[in-house]
């Protein structure tokens, strides 16, 4: 493993995934979480061929972690925006709002442990963060770049406060995909 605890294979697909939708907004803290979140879908979508009671385990660890990091990353985002003025503000929280109940709502017919639930969510889960992402937080990402100085101030804060926390994988993996390709 070049980064302890994510497979090479998981580690390959999330780069590709990075590269070839140009998911990078160039805000570190709203990138470095992008990456954490493209990198439990790549593991969820990894999940949904193992064995049945692999899956299981696998799905049922996974997928808590996905939810709640969805909840701290919107979180940490929404702050950013209100911090940073940005205008349309309202319109982007109702979407993160919208896609919470979506994944609750997915999350409910997967508990009934069938394929078809786990594949929906995860698919749903994929293709509405790169198209969030690439849309949607682009914009975000042009206001972050326009008012650099505040937008550093506002990561640095959510950072003291704890109101976000960076395991050391995640800092690996963003300097492995961001960076130089080597950590």
């Amino acid at each position: 493993e070049i980064i302890p605890g994510i497979t090479n294979e998981v580690l390959h697909e999330v780069k590709r995934m990075w590269k070839s939708f140009s998911i990078r907004l160039y805000v570190p803290l709203i990138d470095m979480q992008h990456l954490w979140l493209i990198k439990m879908v790549v593991e969820l979508e990894h999940a949904l061929t193992s064995k049945y009671e692999e899956r299981l385990t696998q799905l049922t660890g996974l997928l808590p972690d996905v939810k709640q990091y969805i909840a701290e990353h919107f979180a940490a985002e929404e702050y950013m925006m209100d911090a940073l003025e940005y205008p349309v503000r309202e319109g982007h929280k109702r979407q993160h709002s919208t896609f919470v109940s979506t994944v609750t709502s997915h999350d409910a017919e997967y508990a009934t442990r069938t394929r078809h639930g786990a594949s929906v969510l995860v698919h749903d889960l994929k293709e509405w963060l790169l198209s969030h992402i690439v849309i949607e937080d682009a914009k975000f990402a042009r206001l972050c770049r326009d008012k650099h100085d505040l937008a550093v101030k506002v990561s640095k804060q959510l950072i003291q406060e704890k109101k976000v926390q960076f395991r050391k994988a995640q800092i690996l993996l963003y300097q492995y995909i961001v960076g130089q390709g080597s950590v």
